[in-house]
């Protein structure tokens, strides 16, 4: 049975971490610093420069170390996305706002998320390619984010979409083309519904 009210469907992010698989969260500034590298590679993805003040900033409490992020530390994990979109070819398709993350959802495993990238390369023109970034190392659970999301998106759209994830700084780039892994994704967040159901958090 469909829920109406989206606000109580959990995100991704939400139900990967109550089913133990994320660990803890980081710190807030990794988070801030996440959020900052995001917002820069839309701008980067839409075609729109960099500009050097920009790196000359920072964000949060300059008090808090765990909370402060100088915006230069971002540069090489934007400058590898550059150089990525650039070698891939990239074209995205656009989401909301003036950046290239898109928001997704699924009505029938009432669970919502929040795409990186989706588009298509020079190499492959016929084919949607979901992107997500990753600023940090490669986790056994990021197969299943982009499950959840590939599923999310076979709802709206129709089409099972390749599915990639992107490493940065190092710019490592690994495919995940295996349906089996949207099947497992949707177990996973109907056992979420359960145990919420029967159990709690």
């Amino acid at each position: 049975m469909f829920d109406p009210d989206e606000s109580d469907w959990p995100r991704c992010t939400q139900v990967l971490s109550d089913m133990g698989l994320t660990g803890q969260l980081p710190d807030s500034k990794y988070l801030r610093r996440g959020a900052l590298v995001d917002d820069a590679c839309g701008w980067i993805a839409l075609g729109k420069p960099m500009f050097e003040k920009w790196y000359a900033l920072s964000s949060g409490n300059p008090d808090n170390p765990h909370d402060f992020v100088r915006h230069e530390e971002c540069r090489e994990y934007i400058e590898a996305y550059a150089r990525w979109i650039k070698a891939a070819g990239w074209h995205p398709i656009g989401g909301f706002g003036d950046g290239i993350q898109r928001k997704v959802k699924s009505k029938i495993l009432r669970v919502t998320g929040t795409v990186d990238d989706l588009g298509w390369t020079d190499a492959e023109p016929s084919r949607w390619l979901l992107i997500d970034r990753k600023n940090g190392a490669e986790e056994p659970w990021h197969r299943l984010q982009l499950g959840i999301y590939a599923y999310c998106l076979l709802e709206e759209l129709g089409v099972y979409v390749k599915r990639a994830n992107l490493y940065l700084p190092s710019g490592k780039f690994i495919v995940r083309d295996n349906r089996e892994e949207i099947e497992d994704a949707k177990i996973l967040v109907e056992a979420w519904h359960r145990r919420i159901k029967y159990v709690g958090i």
